[in-house]
């Protein structure tokens, strides 16, 4: 999968995004949101995870890809900071104060920026991999998962011109992103570690009655819920949307 032509020709973008078990490849088109090209990488025998990116970064294809922008997302667990109180010198000691049984590395450390929401993600990612990714596609960036969803957000959110409190879901396998959004501007944020709906129930609603939140008047929307979580929520909440 190389790299080849100039930035000018460049009309695709390549997500490597590395999951419990491995990662997974996605290439966009840069004109559209859904992905050209899906690939899940796993390692196989006696193969290492990294091991199994590497060759698949580096195997020939049938057709040749042009990427404009290269990103290698970290799902990790990550938390919040005000951009004004950002200091890059504290960030591990942040870090591992929100999350001390990390096994990670101070210098795994990341941090993103997201200026226009006036906030900044903390998140990790290992050294091994960096390296591996850096040395296949020399200018990718590192980035966190979370920062992308909440950039998303907050522009569904302007796009809306809402004049009300808009609450965001985000469920993914091991996490569940809730996001309070103004007229694109960040009210609330938190990323937590939970697997079964029971628990996403217990932490979305909790965050719900703690922001005093109006189940008649505020709306919801969803992505990537089960049946079973949205029906549960539409007992509490009536304005409920979910996209896949």
């Amino acid at each position: 999968m190389p790299v080849t032509g100039s930035k000018s020709q460049a009309t695709q973008n390549l997500s490597i995004r590395k999951n419990a078990d491995g990662f997974s490849l996605y290439i966009y088109n840069q004109s559209d949101s859904a992905p050209l090209q899906v690939e899940d990488v796993h390692p196989r025998g006696n193969q290492k995870p990294i091991e199994a990116l590497q060759q698949a970064l580096m195997r020939p294809r049938g057709m040749e890809f042009h990427f404009a922008e290269v990103r290698l997302l970290s799902d990790e667990p990550c938390t919040f900071l005000p951009l004004e109180e950002f200091r890059s010198n504290d960030i591990a000691t942040y870090y591992f104060l929100n999350f001390p049984e990390s096994k990670f590395k101070p210098t795994e450390v990341c941090y993103d920026i997201l200026a226009q929401l006036e906030v900044v993600v903390l998140y990790v990612m290992d050294a091994q991999t960096v390296q591996t990714v850096m040395n296949i596609f020399p200018e990718a960036k590192v980035c966190s998962q979370t920062g992308i969803l909440l950039e998303k957000f907050a522009e569904v959110n302007r796009r809306s011109k809402e004049t009300i409190l808009h609450f965001y879901v985000q469920v993914q396998e091991h996490q569940m992103l809730l996001a309070l959004f103004l007229q694109g501007q960040l009210r609330f944020a938190c990323n937590y570690a939970v697997s079964n709906d029971p628990d996403r129930l217990y932490y979305l609603l909790s965050v719900w009655k703690n922001m005093e939140l109006d189940g008649e008047k505020h709306r919801c929307t969803m992505y990537g819920a089960s049946d079973v979580l949205i029906a549960n929520v539409r007992k509490y909440v009536r304005n409920v949307v979910f996209i896949a």
